[in-house]
C-alpha cells in the first residue's frame, strides 16, 4: 500500500523529466535521444501510461510514420 503526505507538495511530470534527463539521455545515440525525449514529452502532457510497453510501438509509429513510409 502506498502513501501520499500531504505536507509534501506533489512535484509535476514536467520538473521529474527535467531533473532526471541528463541521466536518462546520458550515453544514448542522437537518434536514441530523440525518441527518448519524445516519449518523455508525451508522459508530460499524458502521465505514466504512455510508457506502458504496449503502447511504446503506437509511439514509434507515430513518431516516424513518415520515415516508414
Amino acid at each position: 500500500m502506498e502513501y501520499v503526505s500531504f505536507a509534501i507538495r506533489p512535484i509535476t511530470r514536467e520538473l521529474r523529466v527535467a531533473s532526471a534527463k541528463g541521466d536518462i539521455l546520458d550515453g544514448l545515440s542522437e537518434k536514441q535521444r530523440e525518441f527518448v525525449e519524445f516519449v518523455l514529452s508525451k508522459y508530460i502532457e499524458s502521465g505514466f501510461e504512455e510508457l506502458d510497453q504496449e503502447k511504446l510501438p503506437k509511439l514509434l509509429e507515430l513518431k516516424y510514420w513518415e520515415e516508414l513510409k
